[in-house]
């Protein structure tokens, strides 16, 4: 049993980076949910979920997360400080993610109410080794919100391991990932964190 599960979906967008056309996500057609009810069943009744999304998908996600038997509670917004790209002429410069988050029935904050919202610059587009790669930093502060010292997290759909880095010595981390590359840069980076001797990684279904 885990104690949180921490992660950032593909989120069913066909993202593609104008900067590396070739930097695709697998699974990423249609909002990827399948994983939700395994994460329910391995989450700890005092656990939560916190799961990334975007606006034009967010309804999506929080019908899978209902359905997969948690209860969503609240959603924090991510201000990234600077916007992304799209569609210039007619859509708003998109400056915030949507982060959904949904609990077990016994879940209490572990140090305190968080605000809603969090600010953190997101990482320059040529410094990511993961087109939709989070802050190692902004990861931290969303874990320690809802994890207790000692608890273990779980992200399955690890991409470059952002979250397990983010775990560092407090928190024990469990990623999975179906990319190899990704999965290899994971590692890497896993093992020049505190958290790198507890590190589990397993497999998941290509759907």
């Amino acid at each position: 049993s885990v104690d949180a599960v921490v992660t950032d979906p593909p989120y069913g967008i066909r993202y593609q980076n104008k900067r590396s056309p070739k930097a695709r996500i697998v699974n990423d057609e249609r909002p990827f949910v399948w994983w939700m009810w395994e994460a329910s069943r391995i989450l700890k009744p005092t656990g939560s979920l916190v799961c990334f999304c975007r606006w034009d998908v967010q309804e999506a996600f929080r019908v899978a997360i209902e359905l997969a038997g948690f209860t969503v509670r609240s959603q924090w917004i991510w201000d990234k400080k600077a916007h992304g790209m799209g569609d210039c002429a007619r859509t708003l410069a998109p400056r915030h993610e949507t982060i959904w988050f949904a609990t077990k029935p016994l879940f209490r904050f572990p140090s305190g109410r968080p605000a809603s919202v969090l600010e953190h610059r997101l990482i320059p587009g040529l410094a990511r080794v993961h087109p939709t790669e989070k802050p190692v930093e902004l990861m931290a502060r969303i874990i320690r919100a809802v994890t207790p010292v000692g608890g273990t997290v779980l992200d399955p759909c690890m991409g470059s391991g952002s979250t397990g880095a983010a775990c560092g010595a407090e928190f024990g981390f469990v990623g999975v990932e179906i990319e190899r590359g990704y999965f290899a840069t994971a590692v890497t980076r896993m093992r020049k964190t505190p958290v790198g001797s507890r590190f589990h990684t397993g497999k998941r279904r290509h759907r």
